[in-house]
């Protein structure tokens, strides 16, 4: 009883509000018990990989859409399956695929485009499963960021460094005549 309730109290610390919707608390005792017993890594990617967020296409994209409205991203448009988001400013566009088997190119490419014909500062596609070596590599070649879903906090944009103003001395400044 007292070991349960310390673990709930762990996942609490451990995983954020927005998070716990898709990293539930059972994939966290899963998780804590195969290090501690040691269990074959290969048995430990097939938990992970096959415990989603949902069963279907649709309600993955409305899961991880409010885990990111959570985090500050409001929706601004959405063009068929790419949901255009803001924050601060700073426009991208990001498609959900929900997926049983490794992730192919398509959807980063498609993603790639929807971002130009959006006029976006960056693109992202996030998955619940992996990402096939073909998909990684066309993503870093697009400059398309590749997430798994437990990864929502690295979508998080940076705030862009303030100019740095010189100072002019007086002497610089032209005299009136």
């Amino acid at each position: 009883m007292r070991w349960g309730m310390e673990l709930r109290q762990r996942y609490k610390l451990s995983v954020s509000r927005p998070l716990r919707i898709i990293f539930r608390f059972s994939s966290f005792q899963r998780a804590l018990h195969a290090e501690s017993q040691g269990i074959m890594d290969a048995e430990i990617v097939s938990w992970t990989f096959l415990d989603h967020a949902s069963f279907s296409p649709a309600s993955y994209a409305a899961l991880t859409l409010r885990c990111l409205k959570a985090m500050g991203w409001r929706l601004d448009h959405q063009d068929r399956e790419h949901f255009v988001l803001l924050h601060d400013r700073r426009r991208v566009v990001v498609r959900f695929e929900w997926t049983d088997r490794d992730l192919e190119c398509l959807a980063v490419h498609e993603v790639a485009t929807a971002a130009q014909h959006n006029s976006c500062q960056a693109a992202c596609v996030i998955t619940n499963g992996r990402f096939s070596g073909a998909a990684s590599a066309m993503a870093a070649e697009f400059g398309v960021v590749a997430l798994h879903c437990s990864q929502l906090d690295l979508l998080t944009p940076q705030r862009a460094p303030a100019p740095m103003i010189r100072p002019t001395s007086r002497s610089d400044l032209p005299l009136a005549a």
